[in-house]
């Protein structure tokens, strides 16, 4: 019943519970803020009008205070001095979209959006940080017993673990092109992408103002290096410096292509540089930067690159190896670099992508097959307990260390973390499009992560497991049997299913978003072997044998920790004449009466049983039929590429074992082309991904139409494809290969293609990789010889 009642002649708005004290607002003119005291409300001391507009929230605070967010959009902070605006106010591109809110428990706040966006405030920045879930207008927040965030949209529930774990910043912050390198100097974020320079101001919500694009270059932008005369900046063709006005001075000729720049730690007038083709060094003296030296090697991209403790740089070289470089003085001011080769590609060890860099005192190089340390003379195998576990398969990864002692591991499309004494686990698993992952930048708690053409704002601390697990659990259970109605079984024990021939249908979900790709699945039953990790998490069972089973699951992020749900138990009841009861009773029926009488009855009931099983095994066979056809169905679409059509990369690679394994039994082995679309890159900056796409797929038109019969066309990686041609010699490989190459450059529209290509040697030591190995570097040949014609290898 109600205890006490109030009345206002105007509306009421929200209503608080602050400590002991009810806060509520009295709309309109003479309305506001009040609090309940000893049964009547009185009015709080506030910014005049302030509070008569309508207030959608009324949040209390971690630190005492009270957040008000109301309709004009405005935010402000109640403190023992009354109610007062934020200062500085927050855009209104921001302020718009806010709809419901929930304190989150740490000093900040969650704000929910129309526009499927949660937007995190922080009163000690104050800023407002995003997550875009994308579901459209959030409508509910709500905390789950397990800390986690459950967020009402338009698409449905979803369940988010809290600090929310990447918020994304991209082409809505005015954000474009892939992520090369990013820097924060001077309270400012300067990220260097396809596109160019972008910078934004660092703090008070990375979100806050968007990025703007700088004109200082046309085209891509690489490195960017903060120095007392300025800014050294690594763009497409050359070094430049960026004065304090923004005026720009190139250093050194245009023809430089640098990638990467690194300062020397033994002499701070020297920097490193990484260039497309080489090395090179920048010095400093009286009249500031000059290049004082280089060391052109076509082809050779600096991939990575570490300057050890005695002023020597290690660095990889793309399609050569690992070196020692070393900056050796001349006449003059002049120096000259001197390479040391520690490991050079080719021979018995194919080029792959690596990387080079220092954890404590430990230099390490890692490539597709793990870890190795440079003790000064040679490289030695360095295992790394917990992420060689977690590593994908071929995947070479990069080291960061935080400044609070988290180790971070950076691959194509995982991000792993290791916080100082704990263990390595799946931080980020990028979905599609989302990869390569880097770098990697420090911001106080939080910590800024590439993805291809986006940043990630991660905000728990590196390595930290949550304290709660989201476990998978079953989500329905239906029992099919042919000629009936499907049964929709309940989910509480005991589960019975009827006998006779059946299947039945398993559904599993995993009520966890907070990683940006789907669960994968596996199951086993009765304890035996565990099935393959695929997602979807829907599973049928056909015709389980009469007795007691146990299904089991779990639950995985893309090579994350697997989380067991709870069992499910069910018995199926065995046919009449399984039952061991009803058998044991008919032969003592059977024992006692007339033989001929029984002989017959017998008889016939031993024909209608083997009627009905042979009727079930009928149907039997035509279901393990259907199963044989779905499944190859499946092999099919596992083994084509989804954009072009054409065979994916693990067809080709099946293609190519079967085709050398005959390779010795025929006159003249496989022969491979290996083609790559030219400045394939630039078309995508220029044109967007769409028509790179459909770039992509009018190539593999094209090779598919001028190839030979037997030939496999494959897309082999990004814009590169494959052409196995089996039972050619080498002058009928390079014969196609330039038919087409001419034919795609008469008809693709201006695009063209380079080829490398190479035929199948019985006699090397591993024939697959020496076929591909040759086919790569005469692909590269081919492009350093000016693109859009063969190389032979």
């Amino acid at each position: 019943r109600p205890q006490q009642r109030w009345h206002h002649p105007g509306r009421f708005g929200a209503i608080a519970q602050l400590g002991p004290d009810l806060i509520l607002q009295l709309r309109g003119d003479r309305g506001g803020l009040r609090r309940l005291v000893d049964g009547r409300f009185e009015a709080i001391a506030a910014v005049p009008g302030f509070a008569r507009d309508l207030v959608y929230n009324l949040l209390p605070l971690a630190d005492g205070r009270l957040l008000l967010h109301d309709v004009s959009p405005r935010l402000g902070l109640l403190d023992a001095t009354g109610f007062r605006p934020l200062r500085p106010s927050l855009p209104r591109s921001q302020l718009d979209h806010l709809t419901v809110a929930t304190d989150a428990r740490d000093g900040r706040v969650v704000f929910g959006g129309d526009d499927g966006v949660l937007r995190v405030f922080d009163p000690a920045t104050p800023g407002l940080s995003e997550w875009r879930l994308g579901g459209g207008f959030v409508s509910d927040l709500k905390w789950d017993l397990d800390g986690g965030l459950l967020v009402v949209d338009e698409q449905g529930l979803a369940r988010l673990e809290y600090p929310l774990p990447w918020l994304q910043i991209g082409e809505a912050d005015g954000l474009r092109g892939g992520i090369r390198s990013v820097v924060e100097h001077a309270g400012r974020l300067w990220v260097m992408t396809g596109a160019g320079v972008f910078a934004a101001q660092a703090g008070a919500g990375l979100a806050e103002g968007g990025f703007r694009r700088l004109d200082w270059t046309s085209s891509e932008a690489w490195a960017l290096l903060p120095d007392e005369a300025g800014l050294l900046l690594a763009e497409t063709f050359a070094l430049r410096l960026v004065d304090a006005d923004g005026g720009l001075r190139t250093l050194g000729p245009n023809d430089l292509y640098p990638r990467q720049l690194v300062r020397s730690r033994l002499r701070s007038d020297r920097v490193w540089v990484g260039t497309e083709h080489g090395l090179a060094v920048l010095e400093k003296d009286a009249q500031g930067w000059r290049l004082a030296a280089r060391e052109d090697m076509p082809g050779a991209l600096v991939e990575s690159m570490h300057e050890l403790d005695d002023g020597r740089l290690i660095a990889v070289l793309s399609g050569q190896g690992l070196a020692l470089a070393q900056a050796v003085p001349e006449t003059g001011t002049e120096v000259a670099i001197s390479l040391t080769w520690i490991e050079r590609d080719g021979g018995s060890r194919p080029p792959t992508r690596r990387w080079v860099g220092a954890v404590g005192d430990a230099v390490l190089v890692s490539d597709a097959s793990g870890f190795r340390r440079w003790d000064g003379s040679v490289l030695q195998s360095w295992p790394m307990p917990g992420l060689d576990e977690l590593r994908a398969p071929g995947e070479t990864l990069a080291l960061e260390v935080a400044p609070d002692g988290a180790l971070w591991a950076l691959g194509h499309a995982h991000a792993y973390a290791r916080s100082a004494g704990g263990a390595w686990r799946t931080v980020y698993a990028a979905g599609p499009g989302d990869g390569p992952l880097g770098p990697l930048l420090p911001l106080g708690r939080q910590v800024l992560l590439g993805a291809n053409n986006r940043l990630l704002l991660g905000d728990r601390a590196a390595g930290e497991a949550p304290t709660s697990p989201i476990a998978p659990r079953v989500a329905s259970l239906r029992y099919v049997r042919e000629g009936e109605p499907v049964l929709t079984l309940a989910l509480e024990p005991p589960i019975g299913l009827g006998p006779g021939p059946g299947a039945l249908r398993i559904r599993l979900a995993h009520p966890d978003f907070g990683a940006g790709v789907p669960s994968q699945f596996r199951y086993r039953i009765d304890a035996t072997d565990w099935s393959e990790w695929s997602e979807g998490g829907s599973y049928e069972l056909s015709s389980p044998a009469p007795g007691r089973h146990r299904f089991e699951y779990e639950a995985r992020r893309r090579r994350g920790e697997a989380i067991a749900g709870e069992a499910l138990l069910f018995e199926v009841e065995p046919r009449w004449h399984e039952r061991r009861s009803l058998q044991v009773l008919l032969a003592t029926l059977l024992s006692l009466a007339l033989a001929a009488l029984l002989s017959r009855h017998y008889r016939g009931r031993a024909r209608r049983l083997a009627l009905r099983n042979v009727e079930l095994d009928r149907l039997v066979e035509q279901r393990t039929t259907d199963l044989e056809q779905a499944n190859r169905r499946l092999r099919e679409l596992a083994e084509r590429d989804g954009l072009t059509g054409v065979a994916n990369r693990r067809r080709f690679d099946r293609a190519l074992a079967d085709a050398a394994a005959a390779g010795g039994q025929v006159r003249t082995g496989p022969c491979l082309l290996l083609c790559d679309v030219d400045n394939f890159k630039r078309y995508n900056d220029t044109h967007g991904h769409l028509a790179g796409d459909a770039l992509l797929v009018r190539m593999a038109e094209l090779l598919t139409e001028g190839a030979p019969a037997r030939a496999l066309v494959a897309r082999y990686g990004g814009e590169e494809f494959a052409v196995l041609v089996p039972e050619v010699d080498l002058a009928t490989a390079a014969a196609l290969a330039e038919a087409l190459r001419a034919g795609i450059e008469q008809q693709a529209s201006g695009a063209t293609i380079s080829l490398g290509v190479a035929c199948f040697d019985a006699n090397a030591k591993d024939p697959e990789r020496d076929l591909i190995r040759r086919a790569d570097a005469a692909l590269y040949r081919a492009k350093g010889e000016g693109r859009n014609r063969i190389g032979l290898g």
